[in-house]
């Protein structure tokens, strides 16, 4: 539809109320040109109005000042014909009009649009209507532009008083082929989408459509669905367990169901979701002669700890299955001899069981601790889809010290789908352990909070992410998430413990005794009281005390191992070392992995008692000896290498500490002897590699930052180096290394008084041959050896109140043992 031209338009922006109405005695001749349709005239005449010329009316005169009207812009012509959507009017109830709203609404023109545009609106007669002359609401007339050759539109209708209401209605164009092909073709993508994926989910099982009835009454088809079950469970992945459960579920298996949703809790768990639908599946009756039921129940209860009750239920099977969980049973008991029996058997029944292997492989590795890896890391990488093998391997590298490659195969490590997010916990708490050993502070920070946020209640996961975090020395984290578990669990004695821990680790004298005494009156826990008493007499000044609880400890049944250790450090006599020998040749005749870290512990004791007696030839000897028993006692080789590396075996010391270091990546009292050893032989580029994973590590401990300030004063950057052993300073103010380093910083700046003031405060336990060549290089190298000097090995003469310095009278370095020069 085709609108008439208008010669005159307001501009774009005019309110629309305030457009003036046409007055009833203004001509409207040219203000109107009458409508003209295309095709409608012939071809003559509208050449003819083409042709026509038109001439520009003269500008209307201004309105005078009190005349009332309302200044305008100025019209605007036009001759673009426009096209608008049919109009719709929908019925609407009338209102009543008001003058006012007549004399300024541009409605007013509706009228004429409608007759022009052939719009018909249909309007509601009420009682109320009022018929309106608008030729006289107002008297004003005006001169309006004229054009002589165009016709007078048809005579203005009255205007009723009702107020239409016009709605536009926007047509919907209808969709072409193209759009109906895009929809079936996504439709048919959908569908074959789920169908590939639903079709992958059901390789593995055999029952569609009426199988499950048929297996509930066919006995071949029962014998058919256990074997399907059985190789879906010999194959012990998180895929089998969830194709097992799918296949149990279309055969309408509860007893199926339960028993792959409790390997599921046991092998890739905890999962307590899938152990309380393993429990509602088993709460239906079956027969008393169910060897099957039965064997399901015991796998129950096993998951629920209830070894006994598994023991009976599992006396009179003889499944394949039977051997298996009795192995089980027998490795959480410790019985490591029935366990490989049992796993063998399970084995021989059905050679591709691979938990049966799994069974085998940590039977092995707990009985003897001096058993190889190489087999298990053969599986391990042979089958990576297998986590419980990968799992099994990163605790035995974690237990035997080797830490660079439980961390590598670690970070490897994927989430396999439908694992629990305390499974991922655990092993988050795996990364943190390997962190905290590697001296990764921050970064073992970092991990054990997120495994607490995985698992809050898991007691495993909380106790070994806030032993981390108390190691770290981040008391409020450890304290707070403690608290949430004491409230939870307030029978928990290994939080008890750590509760105990934490307060002696703050110096709380008070919660540390309130803890201790709650432990105590637990019969499980009164041994670790004991200790816990002796390290807060310790805590407090009361040394002999001290020695006294740890002594008690320590020649208790069974033996406190780090209450020995105390008692050895605090009192290094022959007592101390024959409780060390006896402990360790009692722990020496058991030879599986748990006497391992025992057995560590104490050969490293003996050494540093041997030490502080200055016996460093029979310490190493010591040491040889433990590293003879377990070649990978990273402390053991750590503390060889540090005794021997000053002396004449100093190139076997260097290959010790190269040996701990590779094999760990990073050990705690490895960097700082290390770091010397590379400053002394000059090689700054293995002491950049050394210390790279701690330059950001914000809570990197002394040795650390000792190492990189080494590096930097090598490297010539003064202040870099001065800034590190500033926050050394504040830090531990006790630390002697710290004010050795200090006083070289400041004897490069040009500084010797300050140095001088440093080494005064360098006071280390024992004597340092660096120390005493720094010493030798300070203004006071007279009495260079008068602080150094142990009583058993020379005899000080020095006078208090003598302006002379004081002359040391050892014939032998009381440092490094060379004989003396006069």
């Amino acid at each position: 539809m085709i609108l008439p031209r208008l010669t005159s338009l307001p501009l774009p922006g005019t309110p629309i109320g305030s457009i003036r109405k046409t007055p009833a005695n203004a001509t409207l001749e040219g203000f109107f040109v009458p409508p003209t349709l295309v095709g409608d005239r012939p071809p003559g005449e509208r050449s003819e109005a083409v042709s026509t010329p038109t001439s520009r009316p003269p500008a209307p005169p201004l309105p005078e000042p009190g005349s009332g009207e309302d200044d305008l812009p100025a019209p605007v012509s036009t001759t673009r014909p426009f096209t608008l959507p049919r109009i719709t009017i929908p019925p609407r109830v009338p209102a009543v009009i008001d003058s006012r709203d007549l004399e300024n609404s541009a409605e007013l023109d509706l009228p004429h649009l409608s007759e022009m545009s052939q719009i018909t609106s249909r309007a509601v007669s009420r009682s109320d209507d009022v018929d309106v002359d608008l030729a006289d609401i107002k008297a004003e007339t005006r001169e309006l532009p004229t054009q002589p050759d165009a016709p007078l539109p048809p005579p203005r209708p009255q205007l009723q008083s009702r107020r239409a209401t016009v709605v536009l209605t926007p047509t919907t164009p209808e969709p072409g082929a193209l759009a109906y092909a895009g929809l079936v073709g996504l439709f048919v993508a959908l569908v074959g989408s789920f169908w590939f994926y639903y079709g992958r989910a059901q390789e593995v099982s055999l029952v569609v459509g009426s199988y499950a009835a048929k297996v509930l009454s066919d006995p071949a088809a029962i014998r058919e669905r256990d074997e399907r079950l059985a190789t879906l469970f010999d194959d012990d992945s998180m895929e089998s367990y969830l194709a097992a459960m799918a296949v149990a579920e279309q055969t309408e298996d509860p007893l199926g169901r339960a028993e792959a949703a409790l390997r599921i809790h046991l092998r890739y768990g905890p999962d307590p979701v899938r152990a309380a639908q393993a429990k509602s599946w088993l709460t239906a009756n079956f027969p008393r002669d169910d060897l099957r039921a039965a064997r399901i129940r015991a796998l129950a209860a096993i998951a629920d700890s209830d070894p006994a009750l598994a023991q009976r239920l599992l006396a009179t099977g003889a499944e394949p299955g039977v051997a298996l969980y009795r192995g089980l049973l027998a490795l959480a008991a410790g019985n490591h001899a029935a366990a490989a029996d049992y796993a063998s058997e399970a084995m021989s029944l059905r050679p591709g069981d691979q938990a049966a292997r799994w069974l085998m492989f940590a039977t092995e590795l707990a009985k003897d601790r001096r058993s190889t890896l190489d087999a298990l890391r053969d599986a391990a990488d042979r089958q990576p889809h297998r986590p419980a093998l990968e799992l099994l391997l990163v605790d035995a590298l974690i237990a035997r010290g080797r830490l660079a490659e439980a961390r590598k195969r670690l970070e490897a490590q994927v989430r396999e789908p439908g694992v629990s997010d305390m499974h991922q916990a655990r092993v988050l708490v795996r990364h943190a352990q390997v962190a905290a050993a590697s001296v990764e502070v921050s970064r073992s920070v970092y991990l054990a909070d997120e495994a607490i946020k995985l698992a809050p209640r898991d007691p495993e996961v909380v106790h070994g992410s806030l032993r981390v975090l108390i190691e770290a020395d981040e008391l409020a984290r450890a304290q707070q998430g403690l608290t949430a578990r004491l409230r939870e669990a307030p029978d928990d004695l290994a939080a008890q413990i750590l509760q105990a821990e934490l307060a002696l680790r703050a110096s709380n004298e008070s919660a540390a005794l309130k803890a201790i005494e709650k432990l105590a009156a637990e019969t499980p826990t009164l041994i670790e009281s004991t200790f816990l008493r002796g390290r807060l007499a310790l805590l407090t000044g009361h040394t002999d005390a001290a020695v006294e609880h740890f002594k008690d400890a320590a020649k208790a049944e069974p033996a406190h191992i780090r209450a020995a250790v105390e008692y050895a450090r605090l009192r290094p006599n022959g007592d101390a070392l024959a409780l060390l020998e006896g402990l360790e040749e009692r722990r020496g005749r058991d030879p599986t992995e748990s006497a391992r870290a025992d057995l560590r512990a104490l050969a490293l004791a003996r050494a540093n008692a041997l030490v502080e007696q200055g016996r460093r030839d029979a310490a190493v000897e010591v040491l040889d000896t433990a590293l003879a028993r377990d070649c990978d006692d990273n402390a053991a080789q750590l503390r060889r290498g540090v005794l021997v590396v000053d002396t004449p075996r100093s190139d076997a010391g260097r290959v010790d500490l190269l040996a701990v270091h590779e094999r760990t990546g990073g050990f705690a009292g490895l960097l700082g002897p290390l770091s010397r050893l590379y400053i002394r032989s000059g090689d700054l580029r293995a002491l950049e590699a050394l210390v790279q994973p701690h330059l950001s590590d914000v809570r990197a401990p002394d040795e650390v930052v000792l190492a990189i300030a080494r590096l930097r004063l090598a490297q010539a950057a003064v202040e870099a180096a001065e800034s590190l052993t500033d926050q050394i300073s504040l830090r531990s103010p006790d630390s002697w290394e710290g004010h050795l380093l200090k006083a070289k910083v400041l004897l490069e700046r040009g500084e010797p008084g300050l140095a001088q003031g440093e080494l005064r405060l360098s006071r280390p336990r024992s004597p340092r041959p660096t120390s005493s060549w720094w010493r030798a290089r300070s203004p006071s190298a007279a009495v260079a050896c008068r602080t150094r000097c142990r009583p058993t090995a020379a005899r000080i003469s020095s006078r208090r109140r003598s302006t002379r310095p004081a002359t040391c009278t050892a014939t032998r370095c009381c440092c490094s043992g060379a004989p003396r020069r006069p």
